[in-house]
């Protein structure tokens, strides 16, 4: 019945857009689990984490109850109640199932370089129950007054992190205003917007597709070449200004934003219109 519903879209997806399914399928499943770096991400870019670090996902996205319960399974395991422990879990189906389901997206990606935080995600809601199950039984193992701390401490973390992040401390990865404002300082002759050696796919959605991914190389060649009065250049923010005149010495910079620099670099053929028009010819008869 699964296959009757969700066939027929799969093999349309593929007539309309051939390649679909070798993307989606072998792409998106198999080739990004095992390389970190996999270069065919057409709408995001790889996430290059170590491996295991799926676990520290778990424990920011949990904190600070996943880190109290786990010292607290700890506790209790070195002080020899390690076999009430498991007996207790495989005697109860409904906690074993609870713990499967949520360990199983961690173990899954424990060998996975190609993470996010929000693989963990699946795992939140089984994870709250068990620390939820602990927590009442906090007064069996002398802990009520740390429950009552760790309640208080929640919304008080929640309001520093909220704070934090409204007055900019939090760092935006958007490229939207940068974006902005390329498109309304560009004229037509000017290059698209070129990131150098890697694009975010903020940039690629703010500018409808256009901006492009460039290496050093590629960028010399477009400044030899007569295509472009202005090449409006993406660097990270953190390139001294030595280095970018090492790119190139005309540059100069426009706007910055948190992670990246927007540079412009006179081309070819706006060093021609200076001379043409410094000679009285006009540029529109060139």
């Amino acid at each position: 019945m699964t296959a009757a519903l969700v066939c027929p879209w799969y093999i349309l997806a593929e007539l309309k857009t051939p390649g679909f399914l070798d993307y989606f399928i072998l792409g998106e499943h198999v080739r990004r689990f095992l390389d970190p770096g996999w270069a065919g991400d057409l709408y995001g870019s790889a996430h290059n984490q170590p491996k295991g670090m799926i676990w520290m996902f778990w424990l920011w996205a949990s904190f600070p109850w996943g880190f109290v319960a786990l010292v607290s399974l700890a506790l209790a395991w070195f002080r020899g109640k390690r076999r009430g422990i498991v007996n207790n879990t495989i005697s109860n189906p409904g906690i074993s199932f609870l713990l499967v389901s949520a360990l199983a997206p961690m173990l899954f990606f424990t060998l996975a370089g190609n993470t996010l935080w929000t693989y963990i995600l699946p795992s939140l809601p089984f994870t709250a129950i068990l620390i939820g199950r602990w927590a009442s039984e906090c007064q069996a193992f002398r802990l009520a007054r740390l429950r009552g701390g760790l309640v208080a401490l929640v919304p008080v973390l929640l309001t520093v992190f909220v704070s934090l992040t409204a007055t900019g401390w939090q760092s935006l990865k958007t490229e939207k205003a940068l974006v902005s404002y390329y498109q309304l300082t560009r004229t037509a002759d000017d290059s698209p917007l070129i990131y150098l050696d890697d694009l975010p796919f903020s940039a690629r959605f703010y500018s409808g597709g256009t901006a492009l991914e460039m290496t050093k190389g590629g960028l010399s060649n477009l400044q030899t070449a007569e295509a472009y009065q202005r090449l409006y250049v993406v660097v990270p923010r953190t390139w001294s200004d030595e280095k970018v005149a090492g790119l190139a010495s005309s540059a100069r910079k426009v706007m910055e934003n948190r992670r990246y620099q927007l540079l412009v670099i006179p081309g070819l053929l706006h060093d021609q219109q200076s001379v043409s028009d410094a000679n009285g010819v006009r540029s529109s008869d060139i």
